[in-house]
């Protein structure tokens, strides 16, 4: 109903499935949502489980009926990038690059916060990356972030940006209380939110992919900034041209290792 009520030009039909042979057939996108949210007296290994079965079931599915380009995104508030590796791991056939975890409402929660600080708007701050487990340990980097457009004795034109760190005095804030306020931020959400975030990256993913600007995405570790091998875990991407490369060149300072290690483990376990 509510999609309906959308009256948008390119919707064709909306149609209902249980869990049968024919959903996802010839599927060219698949938006993976909170299906279940954990009961108050369940137990973390119960919901997991659960989860889990749910998307092999998926995987499985799409593996069969989809199309092979198919791309998934999985989005929502519990255990996303689980859901991701193991919709991959039952979906050998489709190609492994375009199952992805969102952690972009984390993102688009932290630049609210900064622009907020600085007087300016959402949009001006750019290259924010969330690290890690998107629904557990995750870490905020700012050190390749940049402003757009701020209002300042410096100008430039629409392509001219300064370093975020540096248009930020209160060194305290940015300290300890920017991350209190990011974690805050998320009990707040509304589902408003959670949709332009799913929109955002099926419009980097197809059209509006050659910006350059780096943004977070929980994807299939290969080994990049010395994590583990085959986990989805968050880190900077690029999209260009209608697909995404991992941003390899964003260095890892000493301090920081520990933090994605810590993540890994949890996503390992």
């Amino acid at each position: 109903m509510e999609t309906q009520d959308l009256a948008y030009p390119l919707l064709r039909r909306v149609t209902m499935h249980t869990m049968a042979d024919d959903i996802f057939k010839q599927a060219n996108v698949v938006i993976v949502l909170d299906n279940a949210i954990p009961k108050v007296d369940q137990c973390p290994e119960e919901y997991i489980k659960m989860v889990t079965s749910e998307c092999a079931k998926y995987g499985a599915l799409i593996n069969q009926n989809a199309d092979k380009d198919v791309k998934v995104v999985v989005a929502g508030s519990s255990y996303v990038n689980l859901k991701a590796l193991i919709i991959a791991s039952n979906a050998p056939s489709i190609n492994q690059h375009n199952i992805v975890a969102l952690p972009t409402q984390l993102e688009f929660e932290a630049k609210a916060l900064i622009a907020k600080k600085l007087n300016t708007q959402s949009a001006a701050v750019k290259d924010v990356i969330v690290w890690g487990n998107i629904n557990g340990i995750n870490h905020l980097d700012l050190r390749d972030a940049k402003i757009y457009q701020y209002e300042s004795s410096v100008w430039g034109p629409p392509t001219f940006s300064r370093p975020l760190l540096n248009m930020i005095y209160d060194r305290k804030w940015l300290k300890n209380n920017l991350v209190q306020e990011w974690r805050e931020r998320r009990e707040h959400r509304s589902g408003m939110s959670a949709a332009h975030c799913i929109a955002k990256v099926l419009s980097w993913w197809h059209k509006d992919s050659d910006t350059g600007e780096i943004v977070s995405l929980g994807v299939m570790s290969e080994g990049e900034f010395e994590l583990p091998a085959g986990i989805v875990f968050s880190m900077p991407v690029r999209f260009q041209h209608g697909d995404w490369q991992v941003c390899i060149q964003v260095t890892i300072p000493e301090e920081m290792k520990d933090i994605l290690l810590q993540a890994a483990k949890e996503l390992i376990k």
